[in-house]
């Protein structure tokens, strides 16, 4: 018996902090020893090899008794878990965002682009949890979590004005930085026009001409899309922003429809007209395209413009001190 009970607490004391070993041993032994004398005096006789273990079991496992004597119970504290939670849901989404980008890049480029040294999704997200993990953990062992709950209720955004979701934010980003490295020559896609083989497409002049505009426009995309992603509290500031990309983009937009040629094909088709007939159609479908971005431009903008004065509008509503 004492020697299943001393195994038992060898146990126990090698997962003691060292300078509590001693002392939480000798205080667990002497529960031990009680208990097992006082079911000894129940059954008025020596407990069996059987028993000893039994009564050790119900006691619980060496690791388990060991961690209720440790001052931490938890890999990340009650005080910070709620930030370790809103830090893991962002990093996902916007993880789950990069990918939904990266799928869709391989997609326009016919399976032709691959992205070196990009992790598959489950190293992805378990990097992300370890990362934001050792975040909250070391913010908490040099008790910074303190600093987490600095916060006033007056710069909380109204609960009238939603704001963009990560991974839509994610998405745009992804999808505006895309058209920058194809605008610049960075990316070439393969197979994206549906035009047959003799025959090739180019862009007409006025691309040229407005490059910059059109390029200044997605990196705003790319900009206004970040300010969504890392500063979601900025309510004014992003309304401000979102709201000046689409119009300038009407802009920009509004001088690409004036040009009235878009494209121009080139080659041979066996049936006659039949290259005028698909450039033709394409340039309507340009316009019909430059028409519909216009217009939805500047609803965006509306909308911006909405939030924007909502925002204001609750900021003079809260009471002056």
């Amino acid at each position: 018996m004492k020697d299943l009970v001393d195994r038992y607490l060898a146990a126990v004391s090698r997962q003691l902090p060292e300078k509590q070993r001693a002392d939480i041993t000798a205080e667990l032994r002497d529960l031990l020893l009680s208990q097992v004398e006082a079911k000894e005096t129940a059954l008025d006789r020596p407990l069996t090899l059987e028993e000893t273990e039994s009564l050790l079991k119900s006691v619980g496992h060496p690791m388990a008794v060991a961690g209720r004597y440790r001052k931490v119970q938890h890999l990340v504290g009650p005080d910070i878990f709620p930030f370790w939670w809103a830090g893991m849901k962002a990093s996902l989404t916007i993880l789950a965002g990069i990918y939904v980008v990266l799928i869709l890049l391989v997609i326009a480029s016919g399976g032709t682009i691959d992205v070196p040294g990009a992790p598959n999704l489950s190293t992805a997200f378990l990097s992300a949890f370890a990362i934001v993990t050792l975040v909250a953990l070391v913010m908490e062992q040099l008790n910074l979590t303190k600093h987490l709950y600095r916060w006033r209720a007056r710069s909380l955004p109204s609960a009238e004005i939603k704001t963009k979701s990560r991974f839509v934010a994610v998405v745009e980003a992804g999808m505006a930085l895309i058209f920058l490295l194809w605008w610049f020559g960075v990316l070439h896609f393969f197979n994206w026009v549906p035009v047959p083989s003799l025959v090739s497409l180019k862009l007409g002049p006025i691309f040229a001409t407005l490059f910059w505009p059109i390029a200044a426009y997605a990196m705003a995309e790319v900009l206004v899309s970040l300010l969504a992603i890392v500063a979601r509290a900025w309510v004014k500031t992003h309304a401000v922003a979102s709201m000046t990309r689409y119009v300038f983009g009407a802009f920009v937009f509004t001088m690409l429809l004036r040009a009235e040629h878009w494209f121009t094909i080139t080659g041979h088709l066996p049936t006659p007209g039949a290259v005028a007939r698909m450039e033709a159609g394409f340039n309507t479908g340009m316009r019909v395209g430059i028409l519909a971005a216009i217009v939805l431009v500047l609803i965006f903008a509306a909308i911006d413009g909405r939030r924007l004065w909502m925002a204001i509008q609750a900021e003079r509503s809260e009471p002056r001190t």
